[in-house]
């Protein structure tokens, strides 16, 4: 059931239950929480809460002289190397710089310029924190 970030009431039948929540709008290695042996009883309501934690990155590429830059942006858990995030920067001000909601962590980010500007490519690190932005703007 999606809960588009509100509770949400769900009637099943009495017994044992393992309960997984995946967080749909946030990326990294700690998206989904499984809570195991919630018991649900006749005529009674069990609250099952999780906050997942998060951050956001906004990643922009662009020409010294402002010129935004089409390129792909991919993000990879620094300690397991698993890319957890993927997107395009385009050259609009509505998507560059690009905004990624990611657990909180140590990333690597490769950015890979395409279009008239392609042939370019950067790799970073960036640490995201709990409930702060951090922005890397790049230069070409």
């Amino acid at each position: 059931v999606r809960t588009y970030g509100r509770a949400q009431d769900l009637e099943i039948n009495p017994g044992m239950y393992d309960v997984l929540i995946q967080a749909l709008k946030i990326e990294g290695i700690e998206t989904n929480f499984k809570i195991e042996n919630i018991e649900v009883k006749a005529n009674e309501t069990s609250t099952i809460r999780y906050n997942f934690k998060s951050g956001i990155a906004l990643i922009g590429v662009k020409t010294s002289g402002g010129e935004l830059i089409d390129s792909t942006v991919n993000f990879f858990e620094k300690t397991t190397g698993k890319n957890v995030a993927a997107a395009r920067t385009y050259t609009s001000d509505t998507s560059n710089p690009k905004s990624f909601i990611l657990n909180p962590g140590t990333y690597d980010v490769k950015v890979v310029t395409l279009g008239e500007h392609s042939g370019h490519s950067e790799t970073f690190s960036i640490i995201v924190k709990e409930g702060e932005t951090v922005e890397k703007q790049i230069l070409y």
